[in-house]
């Protein structure tokens, strides 16, 4: 597993009108921040020899939720998911759970953001957006690993199992 920091990259955080107040004071300049992390990561990617590589980080990269994609996570992280074939992306932020895996990615996309506030909005979607389950309400992520396998399993509030999806390699 490798975590990843995915609030620098996003742009509004660092807008003059942004309503939020974050202290960057001690970090590099933005743009050397963010490629530092990606070298980062990149390299921890290729090193690798493990079966299965998941990243987490807190934004989403592709969504229906409230809060969307993120189009810079996937104008930046995305492609290098791709090319080191990391399996799944697991990520929070928007206060739902999902299981998003598009035709032409090979990330399969799990949001786990439903231990808080929730049934703020779900987007309509189309085929195309690769949206395989997603409910509104709390929730949470479990996964079990086997050097063959991977089973993510989605549940309610209640801990009910509400969608598992099985992950061979």
């Amino acid at each position: 597993m490798f975590f990843f920091d995915t609030t620098p990259f996003i742009d509004e955080y660092w807008s003059a009108n942004n309503t939020q107040f974050f202290n960057w004071t001690g970090l590099a300049p933005r743009s050397v921040q963010l490629q530092s992390q990606l070298d980062d990561l990149e390299r921890a990617l290729n090193s690798s020899i493990a079966t299965w590589k998941i990243v987490v980080g807190h934004h989403t990269i592709r969504s229906i939720g409230h809060h969307g994609d993120s189009a810079e996570l996937i104008q930046m992280l995305l492609p290098i998911l791709e090319e080191y074939e990391v399996d799944a992306y697991i990520n929070g932020h928007d206060h739902n759970v999902q299981h998003i895996k598009r035709a032409d990615c090979s990330v399969h996309f799990f949001t786990s953001g439903g231990g808080s506030k929730a049934y703020s909005g779900l987007s309509s979607y189309t085929e195309e957006q690769g949206v395989l389950y997603a409910n509104d309400g709390q929730g949470f992520l479990a996964v079990r690993m086997s050097p063959q396998s991977m089973v993510f399993s989605l549940y309610d509030v209640s801990g009910d199992a509400a969608y598992s999806f099985l992950l061979q390699k």
